[in-house]
């Protein structure tokens, strides 16, 4: 990542005490663009669940075509930023009447539903709302979460009112998600829809698979020109992935045998959604030597391992070691256990 600060603040970010994160914005907004380049004629809404920090949201709202949320306490956060709430929509899995109710009562006007049950509850709470029914896909591709309604089950029943579908993508094979939209297409044909459908695709890819969205933008469009169809992307990982740095620091290591150690880093434990960090630089020390195999865990007492990598670099107690590729599910390195100070974060423009 290169980062826009002077040399004065730069050297001043490597004597903060860590641990610490830095945010790009620029590189979260550059992110944002490519999608909308990628899916032209598709809103696209970002989804928080990625990173819900509020400088990064705050960023966003002069551009993004609206948010996706996963909790009451985001909506408010959001409502206090004065976004527009017709282009927020809940999307989480399992729902509360109270949740659905509250959001409802403050304007909130798109919800997903994962079962015929909160169908009908969401329906009956905010009858004037826009529903999408999350099909569920899990068995058609991979790495996409197990929640919705089955295709079968949309053939053989008498729904109440929706207003489209949404399904979880991933960077797998292109065919499987064709014939996942060829499923909707059946739908489409069968179903006498009077009112514009929409079609939201969500998941964690990203922008490094050009033949895969090419082929997806292109059956949209067939979809979208066909029949009377609105297309809208739910990116978020995608969009924050490489906007975020974690920087923390080496309090001890431990040699388990000659080419493998345990090195504590003052960084906290992994909490929800994780994942491991990209690229792992030792800004302490830059000379190559025979690889290595690191295991890192946290310093909250329980000897929790965050992940374990190869290196050819040396990594010593007092390092400093910056994180890249951090900006989605990495705020899980906020350390709450005994009750520990949280890290900074610091952005920069």
């Amino acid at each position: 990542m290169n980062y826009n600060f002077t040399n004065s603040t730069h050297c001043k970010y490597k004597i903060m005490k860590t641990p610490y994160y830095i945010f790009d914005l620029q590189i979260v907004k550059s992110n944002y663009y490519k999608y909308k380049a990628l899916f032209p004629e598709c809103e696209v809404y970002y989804s928080t669940k990625a990173n819900s920090d509020k400088t990064i949201l705050h960023s966003m709202i002069p551009y993004v075509d609206g948010i996706e949320i996963s909790s009451i306490k985001e909506f408010d956060i959001l409502k206090r930023m004065k976004f527009d709430i017709t282009r927020i929509s809940y999307g989480i899995p399992i729902k509360s009447r109270e949740e659905i109710e509250y959001l409802g009562m403050h304007g909130c006007k798109v919800f997903v539903a994962d079962s015929i049950c909160e169908l009908m509850k969401i329906r009956k709470s905010c009858p004037t709302s826009t529903i999408l029914l999350r099909l569920n896909v899990s068995k058609y591709i991979g790495k996409c979460i197990e929640y919705g309604i089955d295709f079968e089950m949309l053939k053989d029943s008498v729904l109440p009112e929706y207003d489209g579908f949404i399904f979880h993508i991933s960077n797998c094979n292109l065919s499987d998600h064709l014939s996942i939209l060829d499923k909707v297409e059946d739908i489409l044909k069968k179903s006498a829809f009077r009112k514009k459908m929409i079609i939201n695709i969500g998941g964690s890819y990203r922008c490094d698979d050009m033949t895969f969205f090419n082929g997806l933008n292109e059956r949209l469009l067939y979809l979208s020109r066909h029949y009377n169809i609105k297309l809208r992307m739910e990116p978020g990982a995608a969009i924050v992935y490489s906007a975020g740095t974690l920087r923390t620091s080496v309090l001890r290591k431990d040699v388990i045998s000659p080419k493998s150690y345990d090195i504590f880093i003052d960084a906290g434990r992994a909490e929800g959604v994780y994942c491991m960090p990209m690229e792992i630089r030792n800004l302490s020390r830059c000379i190559e030597e025979k690889v290595k195999i690191y295991r890192f865990i946290d310093n909250s007492g329980v000897r929790n391992v965050l992940f374990i990598c190869k290196s050819y670099y040396p990594i010593e107690e007092g390092d400093l070691l910056e994180f890249a590729n951090y900006g989605a599910y990495s705020l899980c390195y906020i350390n709450r256990f005994h009750n520990k100070y949280e890290p900074q974060i610091y952005y920069s423009e």
